[in-house]
């Protein structure tokens, strides 16, 4: 006869082997279950199909700042990735003033617009003629939800062309005469200079080697790369040389390496190239400096070549004069008094 306990122990094992076993069926079941669901969510997503529409719009890398000098075109660029059919504005920060919305303008000043690549990615902002009072921060906006904006600061210059020595030049008849023009504080070489002698355009050379000049009161237009095999000159800056007519004479015009220094070369220099010659790099203030040409008069007030004594060079000579005769005055009135004192 089994012992009564035998026996319960026995149905408790049982039991428990029994519960091992249910378990691991359903564990297994829900296993399984799991696996399908997400073979079959990831199939549902594998077949949307994906356009970068989940990711919202967004800007691409760009300037945040840009530098451009008083009178020149500024571009303001805005590139927005998976854009959609949202729209974008560009707010000049200031006043919060609404400048363009789209491809549409809302502000009364001509000089701004927006230019939208053949992509619809690129959205630019343009002002032309710009003024200093145009400097400042623009935003462009993207009307998402929520909204996204970029910030672009504008910085505006006042470029203003220097040339080289004295403003005036006293030089002898039969030297060179060379001026060295330079375009200052520009945020990049100017596209041209231009050459004045009085009232006179010598030429409007650009950095490219083209030219507009005048001669004979006739505005022509030439290409010249290189100089004509019979009226090679030396290269002073070695990036392009034009050359241009005045009162039937030649007028080299070279153009520096970096863009932004122009030399105007007179070759034997007669009375008749005196006077006042003016530069102008585009986009910057001109400079001005008076040439007189001597015919043998004054010697020490003129250069050979390159320049010559200033005025100012010959006044502050005149003032060590003037010192000195001063001093030798008092020394002799000293002298005269203390000769009355024995």
């Amino acid at each position: 006869m089994i012992d009564k306990r035998d026996k319960m122990s026995g149905f408790k094992y049982c039991d428990i082997v029994r519960l091992v076993i249910v378990t691991s069926c359903i564990l297994g079941a829900t296993s399984v279950g799991s696996i399908s669901a997400k073979s079959e969510a990831q199939s549902v997503v594998a077949d949307i199909p994906w356009d970068g529409a989940l990711v919202g719009p967004s800007f691409d890398t760009g300037p945040e700042s840009v530098v451009v000098s008083v009178g020149s075109t500024a571009y303001l660029a805005c590139r927005v990735r998976q854009l959609g059919d949202r729209k974008v504005s560009w707010i000049r920060k200031r006043d919060l003033h609404i400048l363009t919305f789209g491809q549409v303008t809302y502000t009364n000043d001509a000089r701004f617009s927006v230019i939208k690549s053949a992509t619809g990615d690129l959205w630019t902002l343009r002002i032309r003629s710009v003024q200093l009072r145009d400097a400042g921060l623009y935003e462009c906006q993207v009307s998402s939800e929520p909204k996204i904006s970029k910030a672009v600061r504008l910085k505006v210059v006042v470029s203003q062309a220097y040339i080289h020595g004295s403003p005036e030049m006293y030089i002898r008849s039969g030297s060179d005469i060379s001026l060295s023009c330079v375009a200052k504080d520009m945020p990049e070489p100017p596209s041209h200079f231009t050459w004045y002698k009085g009232l006179q355009i010598l030429s409007t050379g650009g950095n490219d080697g083209h030219q507009l000049f005048q001669q004979n009161s006739h505005l022509q237009q030439q290409q010249q790369h290189q100089m004509n095999a019979n009226n090679k000159q030396t290269s002073f800056f070695g990036k392009s040389s034009i050359m241009t007519s005045l009162s039937g004479r030649k007028v080299t015009i070279e153009t520096s390496q970096h863009g932004l220094e122009n030399l105007l070369l007179i070759r034997n220099a007669v009375a008749a190239d005196s006077g006042n010659y003016t530069c102008i790099p585009a986009g910057a203030e001109p400079a001005s400096i008076v040439v007189h040409v001597l015919n043998g008069e004054h010697p020490a007030a003129m250069q050979h070549g390159h320049g010559g004594i200033s005025r100012t060079q010959a006044g502050a000579r005149f003032q060590h004069y003037v010192l000195l005769a001063t001093l030798l005055l008092s020394l002799h009135r000293y002298l005269s008094w203390n000769r009355q004192l024995r």
